[in-house]
């Protein structure tokens, strides 16, 4: 979902994670982020039950990105973005840095479709305290 706000800020929402943008709707982009972690207990699968539970948390941090928005016949947007967040919950130090990409068609004027890969790399202070 992305909503306008009335002061000309974009507000972002992809299930979990939120984040506001005081760049521009296309170009630049940057701001800060959250993110709610869902944890993993009491699994009911005898493999999954093995591995260590993991609490729920809050994560905060920001975002630097790029929109392109091709207006032409062929309308897309083409964006990309890096994303830092550390813990807010207390349950781990140490960061997750993610690095996405996504290209969007619209199907109308206020809905787009889309499709995108990403990466994260985990500090070791995030794994040691998760799994501890």
């Amino acid at each position: 979902m992305r909503y306008v706000t009335d002061g000309g800020r974009l507000f972002e929402l992809y299930g979990p994670y939120a984040q506001l943008d005081f760049g521009g709707f296309a170009g630049l982009q940057y701001g800060p982020a959250v993110a709610l972690r869902l944890g993993r207990n009491n699994v009911d699968d005898p493999v999954v039950s093995q591995i260590h539970e993991v609490p729920t948390t809050v994560e905060a941090g920001g975002f630097v990105g790029y929109e392109y928005d091709n207006q032409g016949a062929a309308a897309y947007r083409l964006r990309g973005s890096v994303t830092v967040m550390t813990n807010a919950g207390i349950v781990y130090t140490g960061a997750r840095v993610s690095v996405n990409g996504s290209l969007w068609f619209p199907l109308h004027q206020q809905v787009f479709v889309g499709a995108g890969v990403g990466a994260s790399w985990v500090s070791q202070g995030s794994i040691r305290r998760i799994t501890a």
